[in-house]
């Protein structure tokens, strides 16, 4: 089951690691504004 779960997700390590890095930035944008000085 798992091998199938696995050819259904595209072979693009890159672009997960794009959309996690863009997380992490937009999430620490917020916490600078969040922060009063």
């Amino acid at each position: 089951q798992t091998q199938q779960w696995l050819k259904k997700i595209p072979d693009d390590p890159g672009g997960l690691l794009r959309r996690k890095f863009r997380y992490q930035y937009s999430q620490d944008r917020k916490a600078q504004e969040n922060q009063p000085w």
